[in-house]
């Protein structure tokens, strides 16, 4: 289900004609199973630009297609709503319901789908973010985790299944432990064939996750690439604003010093596997 944006600019109602827009000629296509990282400094355009996938904004000029579908076609903006699904930041504050069946029951209820139907989509949405649906269904969510009510929340949106989950900082507020389960929760759905768009101010989350890194800067494009070719230029990022993940800030310094890996790493454990490699390579010249 590709997604595209074909020279989308974007400005908020209140400041056409005055301030710089949100979105600026942007021009973009994710492809179908891959996973996007956006990144980009406070108020570059990012959360402007996820809430075009799905029609929540849509482009001053230009135009918004997922799956062949023009979002400015308002009769099937409900099908490509079904199609993505978009994860805010901070998604469990937006739980309601007296039970997490019932919360995560809410979006296959509103497409009008019949109650048997309902009951197995909500069964399959726990399990696939982690949660069992006979030691959870039927207690309130408020009594979970924040951990767990943030995985009840997505599994709200993995119940409409949508073939593209999007995500606002879902890393966001997250102790260590519950940022570790919620990167291998997103490899995971990833792997299972999600075509998955991440917004995120943590490079190291965005290094570990993601095929492609876009970067936004003032609402335009500022790069786009792998995420090992975009994290290759600490210069240009430094200057906007952005670090780069510690394994490649290291990798650079090290090459700095006249130690060239061969790989480009992007985590502690590909750094720890460059060094090593490196390492064997020089003993057997030695």
């Amino acid at each position: 289900m590709p997604i595209r944006f074909d020279h989308v600019t974007y400005a908020y109602p209140a400041t056409r004609g005055g301030a710089q827009p949100a979105l600026v000629d942007v021009d973009l296509t994710v492809a179908d199973g891959e996973f996007l990282g956006v990144i980009g400094h406070t108020g570059s355009g990012k959360s402007t630009l996820i809430q075009h996938i799905n029609g929540l904004l849509l482009p001053t000029t230009g135009r918004v297609t997922v799956d062949g579908i023009d979002l400015a076609d308002r009769t099937a903006r409900r099908e490509v709503r079904r199609r993505v699904g978009l994860v805010f930041q901070y998604p469990e504050h937006q739980l309601f319901a007296d039970t997490v069946a019932e919360d995560v029951a809410f979006g296959p209820r509103a497409l009008g789908l019949p109650a048997g139907e309902i009951e197995q989509l909500v069964i399959t949405a726990l399990e696939r973010v982690g949660l069992d649906f006979c030691e959870v269904g039927h207690r309130s969510p408020f009594e979970l985790s924040g951990g767990q009510m943030r995985r009840v929340a997505i599994a709200g949106v993995l119940a409409t299944r949508p073939g593209t989950l999007v995500l606002d900082e879902p890393m966001a507020g997250l102790d260590p432990v519950g940022r570790g389960a919620m990167r291998e929760l997103l490899r995971t759905l990833h792997h299972q064939g999600l075509t998955v768009i991440m917004v995120s101010h943590d490079m190291e989350d965005v290094a570990a996750l993601a095929d492609r890194v876009l970067v936004l800067r003032n609402g335009a494009v500022f790069a786009c690439g792998t995420t090992s070719d975009v994290f290759s230029h600490h210069a240009e990022l430094r200057e906007i604003g952005l670090g780069v993940p510690r394994a490649a800030l290291f990798a650079a310094r090290l090459a700095a010093r006249g130690v060239v890996l061969h790989a480009h790493p992007l985590t502690v454990e590909a750094l720890a596997d460059a060094i090593a490699s490196a390492c064997t390579s020089h003993r057997e010249v030695g």
